[in-house]
């Protein structure tokens, strides 16, 4: 558990000085989020909610955890927030709340030598692991004919990729590209998945998840306000280019996919969240355009 951190000079609107700081739960994930030994939050969720927090005036203590616990940790309450790269899922937005996405995640898959899978038909017939808890398990459970295996942590999946006990590893994008360089004794490839089309997803709905997810952070049931303050910055990083900026820093060369999704996915993921935790004339941010103020 990390010290706690005071950001900004003084409190934001509605925030008091001697408010406790706000517990927010990770699972150490680089690039996306790790705790810096000051306390901070660092990478592209960290830095990004390390400068929301600045701004608002809040200051917040870290717990590090696994991802299982970490959600757990928010939907019971005893953590306020999430920040390591957490998909939007309609069975996540039942047990917590999400604020808008501050960038969306395309998909990538990680294959251990000699199999050539590149969009979801292909998976048939094949054993795929995945993280417990993650999002692209309950698609991957609802495919018949593929071989599903859970793991706890990045380092037994990509582990039993490399040594072929499973063919294909879904995980966060970024996370297989750093593992593979950090790690060059492991084996695998990382290759784009293609996204499914409307017409794919209109016939199978939960393969949406195979596609570009909405990224956000994930609040603590009943605590509207802390989404609606997180929620402003979020526009606010849209607007003048924070989030491109930070994904850049994190060595992505191209941070298109990550900021203009397409306007087929900007429509799906306003169906997907339009009267479930959003308004029914919530707008998808992206760089391409942003809601009114």
């Amino acid at each position: 558990m990390g010290a706690a951190v005071l950001l900004g000079a003084a409190c934001a609107p509605g925030l008091a000085a001697s408010a406790e700081p706000l517990h927010v739960v990770i699972t150490s994930l680089p690039p996306y989020v790790t705790e810096a030994p000051n306390g901070h939050l660092e990478g592209i969720d960290g830095s990004l909610f390390d400068r929301a927090a600045q701004k608002l005036g809040i200051k917040y203590r870290v717990t590090v955890t696994n991802w299982d616990g970490m959600l757990a940790a928010v939907q019971s309450g005893r953590a306020d927030v999430a920040v390591s790269d957490v998909a939007w899922t309609p069975a996540r937005a039942k047990t917590g709340l999400f604020t808008d996405p501050s960038y969306y995640l395309p998909q990538l898959i990680a294959e251990r030598k000699g199999v050539d899978v590149h969009d979801v038909a292909q998976l048939s017939g094949h054993v795929v692991g995945a993280i417990n808890g993650q999002s692209y398990v309950d698609p991957l459970n609802r495919l018949g004919d593929v071989q599903l295996r859970l793991y706890p942590d990045t380092v037994a999946l990509l582990s039993d990729l490399s040594a072929g006990r499973i063919d294909v590893a879904f995980m966060d994008p970024l996370v297989m590209v750093y593992q593979k360089k950090v790690r060059p004794s492991l084996h695998y490839k990382v290759v784009p998945l293609a996204a499914p089309t409307m017409s794919q997803i209109a016939a199978h709905p939960n393969w949406a998840l195979f596609g570009p997810q909405m990224i956000g952070w994930y609040v603590r049931p009943g605590d509207e306000a802390l989404v609606v303050k997180l929620d402003g910055m979020i526009h606010k990083f849209w607007r003048n280019g924070t989030n491109a900026k930070v994904i850049k820093a994190a060595g992505v060369n191209d941070a298109t996919p990550f900021l203009a999704p397409g306007a087929n996915w900007l429509v799906s993921y306003e169906k997907q969240r339009r009267g479930v935790d959003r308004p029914a004339d919530w707008v998808a941010p992206s760089s391409e355009g942003m809601p009114a103020k």
